[in-house]
């Protein structure tokens, strides 16, 4: 079985207040996502958080330039699955 790829986002500025989003459809087929639960690390400010159908998203503002952030991503499905994914976001001066 291979790896996929590590999941990237665009990079962001500092100064910015960016929403970005994971889609799960490919993963969870029709079960349907029953909990969402995000975790910023130190030095990122998470503000708004929306679920839509397969899509979660997170507004994201602050961070420190040229370092790289992991945003942990959990959902919990009708069928109890949970599954976690762990973007990585690069703040960079533009």
């Amino acid at each position: 079985m291979t790896n996929p790829a590590r999941l990237t986002w665009p990079d962001k500025d500092p100064h910015e207040t960016l929403v970005y989003s994971i889609a799960w459809g490919d993963l969870l087929g029709t079960d349907p996502i029953t909990a969402v639960d995000w975790t910023v690390p130190a030095g990122l400010t998470g503000g708004a958080e929306v679920q839509s159908g397969y899509v979660t998203s997170i507004e994201l503002s602050g961070g420190t330039a040229g370092q790289t952030y992991g945003v942990e991503c959990k959902v919990t499905t009708t069928a109890g699955l949970v599954y976690q994914r762990t973007p990585l976001l690069e703040v960079a001066v533009r």
